[in-house]
């Protein structure tokens, strides 16, 4: 997960909309320039952090409250989890220069969603 903090692994959708898909999950990284001089450094952007995923709610108290799932391709998948709410959700994260959001996506990743300590550490 090193990689969320490579600018170069970053794919910009539209101008100013970069999306990072992790790897071993439905999460996905998304960073949204707010302002940006021109003729300035990407990194220096004031910038937005938004993770985004498919999830189900209402688990068993022995469960997370949230639980990835990831898209879901057909209708077998939802009903693996039945009588539960699958849901999609963007939640905001940060807002600082784009650099800052890069490195807060990797804490994020390590820490809330896979509660593994600080992401600087791997």
């Amino acid at each position: 997960m090193n990689n969320l903090k490579k600018f170069e692994y970053w794919k910009e959708i539209t101008k100013g909309f970069y999306v990072y898909a992790t790897d071993s999950t439905s999460i996905k990284y998304e960073i949204l320039v707010m302002y940006q001089e021109k003729g300035t450094d990407i990194l220096d952007a004031e910038a937005s952090l938004y993770c985004t995923s498919t999830w189900v709610k209402g688990l068993p108290d022995d469960f997370l409250e949230h639980y990835m799932l990831g898209p879901f391709e057909s209708s077998d998948q939802e009903k693996k989890v039945p009588d539960k709410k699958i849901f999609f959700e963007r939640e905001f994260i940060f807002k600082g220069k784009f650099s800052e959001c890069m490195a807060e996506a990797v804490n994020d990743f390590w820490v809330e969603k896979l509660g593994m300590g600080k992401g600087e550490d791997w």
